[in-house]
């Protein structure tokens, strides 16, 4: 039995267009990702005025989820209960108090926008150019250096670990979003 060959792409025209049809959208896709298909969307100026879901931002990010890798095709499957974890995470750092102490730490995390659960497609802020781990580790930063940033990152965390729990203290975050 022949196994169909499936593209390594997704096309998020149609679902971009149908959440806000007053724009053009063009895509661009992003390195770095295995795991899903992601692109950086561009956003034509509105052909009508109208409440738009994406703010003023001019590109926003956005991911599809495939039931499988993405780099790796169907071979490797995947569950894409996967994105709704990644989305509820992404709720948890939008809420005030945590929104706050990022935006004071200088650690950026990109903004929930949407996400459509059957189309599994997650659209985000987009944070531009910005220089991953994986890229500064790649450049081989000095001892101190990563040593600095390291213990930054495990102070980050352990206050991020403080303030949600203080945040979510009886509360349970939404099953569906």
């Amino acid at each position: 039995m022949a196994v169909a060959n499936v593209p390594l792409t997704h096309d998020f025209i149609p679902a971009l267009t149908a959440l806000d049809p007053y724009h053009q959208y063009f895509t661009s896709p992003l390195s770095g990702g295995m795991v899903n298909f992601t692109v950086r969307v561009h956003i034509s100026d509105t052909i009508e005025e109208h409440e738009c879901p994406f703010g003023d931002a001019r590109s926003v990010v956005a991911k599809y989820a495939p039931a499988f890798v993405a780099s790796l095709g169907e071979s490797a499957p995947f569950n894409q209960y996967r994105q709704v974890i990644e989305v509820r995470a992404l709720a948890l750092l939008s809420q005030p108090t945590i929104s706050a102490y990022i935006q004071s730490s200088g650690v950026a995390f990109p903004k929930l926008l949407h996400h459509d659960s059957n189309a599994n497609i997650l659209i985000m802020s987009d944070l531009g150019e910005t220089n991953t781990l994986d890229k500064w580790l790649i450049s081989s930063p000095d001892i101190e250096v990563a040593t600095k940033v390291g213990g930054s990152f495990g102070e980050f965390i352990s206050q991020l670990g403080t303030i949600s729990e203080d945040t979510n203290q009886g509360k349970r975050l939404p099953r569906r979003i």
